[in-house]
């Protein structure tokens, strides 16, 4: 049995305005390299593997995977882009004196409890199929 990800609508908000997807965009992703991301972290390929052919934006591919994939790939997934994230806006702040606002921090925050709950609900399922 598949168990596809669980996420709250404030969730998927919080994940929304982390990845700064508002343009269809997905951080600072071209389509090479945020298929390579995508691959390398939960073995995808986001425009050719199956059940995800149809083109579509770097945006609406994240929200496909939130929707289609289990919460063991989404929270690896997560965890991979606070990862680039974090690399990507300290490297900012060291180059061009841009520190992380607030809300940024904020909204990392929510994302790294999003992860942590979904590594425990993967582990709860884990649990009650074993005993099965």
């Amino acid at each position: 049995m598949r168990v596809v990800a669980d996420l709250k609508s404030i969730e998927k908000n919080y994940i929304e305005d982390f990845l700064e997807m508002e343009s269809g965009y997905v951080l600072d992703f071209s389509n090479n390299t945020f298929e390579r991301f995508i691959y390398d972290s939960i073995n995808i390929e986001i425009y050719e593997g199956k059940g995800y052919e149809e083109y579509c934006s770097k945006a609406n591919k994240i929200r496909q995977i939130l929707k289609k994939e289990p919460d063991s790939k989404v929270a690896q997934l997560l965890e991979d882009l606070v990862e680039h994230k974090s690399y990507r806006d300290n490297k900012r702040a060291e180059l061009l004196g841009e520190e992380m606002s607030e809300f940024d921090k904020k909204l990392e925050q929510e994302i790294k409890k999003i992860i942590q709950r979904m590594k425990k609900a993967e582990e709860n399922i884990t649990e009650v199929f074993s005993f099965s």
